[in-house]
């Protein structure tokens, strides 16, 4: 990973942290339900770098299993290509 992104993923993880979970003790379960609670503030695209940026973070604390959580979070806002409709 280049190390300009690993700052951002820091940068990210920081500012998740401090606007969307102040003053919350940081637990997987905590990051996971606020991640989800402001999924539909963020494009699919973004939520994704944000999720991937949170998982960085918590695997850099080493809590490689919480990281593995973390990534599998669903974005509640999208609707899984199963379900969706097929397009001809």
């Amino acid at each position: 990973m280049l190390k300009s992104t690993e700052e951002r993923y820091r940068k990210l993880a920081r500012n998740f942290y401090k606007t969307r979970m102040p003053g919350t003790q940081l637990s997987t379960s905590g990051i996971c339900e606020a991640l989800t609670r402001c999924a539909a503030d963020y494009r699919p695209g973004y939520f994704r770098v944000l999720k991937n940026a949170l998982s960085f973070d918590v695997r850099e604390r080493g809590y490689s299993e919480a990281a593995k959580r973390i990534l599998l979070t669903p974005n509640p806002t999208v609707i899984p290509p199963e379900i969706s409709p097929r397009q001809k």
